[in-house]
């Protein structure tokens, strides 16, 4: 319960919230005038869901003597959810909010449980393109699924429910090794019937001649099966020996040719790889640092970085991460390297200082990663800044819009 007057709680079921003010929610403004539902908000730290819903309370005479919230508890959500579903251990039903982050997965069981880092597939991008479909591709596991996809424009939400794709094409798998075995099958008949009528006149011969043709092809492990004892059986039995004698003259030759090609295709696709990884590594439009975790200089970084931060090339190649981030004083980037190595991988937000001495607030991914049998902290940041400001106006816009039309 919350005093009307400067949005002070008055009394909770949280004691912790008794006497924290909340002035300037939007449920608070709205919950004086009438019964308000605010949309889906997400902790990606605390992995909490909200919803508040507001009340105005007036005594007899109407008068406004304190506002009544309350917050949802998404566990009945979760019911209604897994009670829409089929029967069905693999399938996937879960919610995902505009910034990636699940808020709801009935599979994981209780909130608390939930991923604290984004979720990334062609499905959940789509989504929160504002698009709905259907569409077969790899779920954030990386494993193939059939999904289907809707966004929830009021809720600012996309729900999505996914299905591996083997478990989809089953039926239509079984049916096609049906088909598969019956024309073997056939195959199989028609072979044997072919064999009986031609083996006793042809067959001898036309194994020798295809056996000549395939050797001038260069295929040294064709042998004559069951040569027989008449003369074109002794010709066959020497056509063998030839080609054992020949072929072990000539199997270390290829063996070493192949492994040349081997060598030579797997330099290729590190060359490739190195190529792709720097033409990526520079054009991402996020910024990307490569950092010492013992001294936290910056190895390696991006022009992205080099452009957001705006520091010089050559100064921004001495620079140490503590020099321009804000949150976290040297102690504090220590015990946050420690904390990585044991997770491997975090999200979080924070601000970074810009050459002018002016702060950017930015979202956080580090990732421990190796490199030349060295480990480092790979780090990539996204400026909020233009996204914060788009949000804080359009709150405005729509707070300014629902008091002219009241």
């Amino acid at each position: 319960i919350l005093n009307p007057k400067n949005g002070e709680i008055l009394l909770s079921t949280e004691n912790s919230l008794v006497g924290q003010f909340r002035e300037n929610r939007q449920f608070f403004i709205e919950g004086k005038k009438w019964l308000y539902v605010d949309k889906l908000s997400y902790n990606p730290t605390t992995a909490e869901m909200l919803i508040h819903i507001a009340n105005p309370v007036k005594n007899d005479q109407g008068v406004l003597v304190g506002v009544l919230a309350g917050i949802v508890d998404w566990r009945e959500l979760q019911k209604i959810i897994l009670d829409g579903q089929l029967p069905s251990h693999l399938r996937d039903t879960y919610l995902i909010n505009s910034f990636s982050y699940p808020v709801l997965m009935p599979s994981k069981g209780d909130s608390d449980k939930l991923p604290k880092t984004a979720l990334h597939s062609p499905g959940i991008r789509s989504c929160l393109a504002k698009q709905s479909g259907l569409g077969e591709y790899l779920n954030y596991n990386q494993i193939p699924v059939v999904g289907a996809y809707r966004w929830l424009d009021n809720y600012g939400i996309c729900i999505l429910t996914e299905e591996p794709v083997a478990v989809v094409y089953k039926a239509l798998s079984e049916l096609n090794e049906q088909w598969i075995f019956i024309v073997f099958g056939t195959l199989v008949f028609a072979i044997f019937i072919s064999i009986r009528v031609t083996g006793v006149f042809l067959a001898p011969l036309n194994r020798l001649s295809s056996g000549v043709e395939k050797v001038a092809q260069g295929d040294l492990s064709y042998r004559v099966v069951d040569p027989g004892k008449d003369e074109i059986g002794i010709v066959a039995s020497s056509f063998n020996k030839m080609l054992d004698r020949l072929q072990n003259v000539t199997t270390s030759r290829e063996k070493l040719t192949h492994e040349i090609e081997i060598r030579k295709k797997v330099e290729q696709k590190l060359r490739d790889a190195e190529k792709l990884y720097r033409t990526l590594f520079d054009r991402s439009p996020d910024g990307i640092l490569l950092i010492n975790p013992e001294t936290f200089k910056i190895v390696e970084f991006n022009t992205s970085a080099h452009e957001i931060l705006g520091w010089s090339k050559g100064r921004f190649s001495h620079m140490h991460i503590y020099d321009f981030e804000a949150e976290f004083d040297r102690d504090g980037l220590d015990a946050l390297a420690i904390k990585l190595k044991q997770e491997s991988s975090m999200d979080f937000h924070s601000r970074l200082r810009r050459v002018d001495n002016t702060f950017i607030n930015v979202k956080v991914t580090l990732t421990m990663v190796m490199v030349r049998d060295s480990e480092y902290i790979y780090a990539v940041f996204r400026d909020l800044s233009e996204l914060i400001q788009r949000m804080d106006d359009l709150e405005q816009s729509e707070y300014r819009f629902k008091r002219a039309i009241t």
